[in-house]
């Protein structure tokens, strides 16, 4: 599963397989759910952005731009856990403000720490063995605290006459 989340490929078995293993197909569910919040962005051949260590390999999908969204695998091709920085080089992305981004991996759900070098994203990946995260890149918005007003104040002014 994890090989197919760094590649983009839809995980599946056939109805007649057999000797899978118990839990495979809350895996496979598992991995389609996670895949179908980057793969529309479609892979992308150059990715800007590479691992300080050898083995751990990166895939883009998407471009900043597309309303597609921008996301990167990472994953350890080794057989230990490596630690290594990240540099996501911001401008061939067309990422003019990389400050007011939010990183989140998707596999874990949680917000990744990065910061900004030279205008490029630099942040910290722990990866197990054979391990694989999904970085989703997405523009930092406001919440919308919207308060409606108009429909409140006609409910108060019908009170009061």
């Amino acid at each position: 599963m994890n090989l197919a989340l760094f590649y983009g490929i839809f995980p599946n078995r056939k109805d007649d397989a057999t000797g899978w293993e118990p839990g495979s197909d809350q895996l496979i569910s598992d991995t389609l759910q996670v895949l179908f919040q980057f793969y529309a962005a479609r892979w992308e051949p150059v990715t800007y952005a590479y691992a300080e260590h050898s083995d751990v390999w990166l895939e883009r999908f998407g471009e900043a731009a597309s309303d597609k969204g921008l996301a990167f695998t990472v994953h350890n091709t080794a057989d230990v856990t490596h630690t290594t920085v990240i540099t996501i080089e911001c401008a061939p992305l067309g990422l003019t403000h990389p400050e007011e981004v939010i990183i989140t991996e998707l596999v874990a759900e949680q917000s990744i720490p990065f910061s900004v070098v030279n205008e490029d994203i630099v942040l910290n990946l722990t990866l197990g063995p054979k391990d694989t995260q999904v970085l989703q890149i997405a523009a930092a918005t406001e919440p919308d605290y919207g308060v409606y007003l108009p429909i409140i104040v006609k409910e108060w002014m019908w009170q009061v006459y």
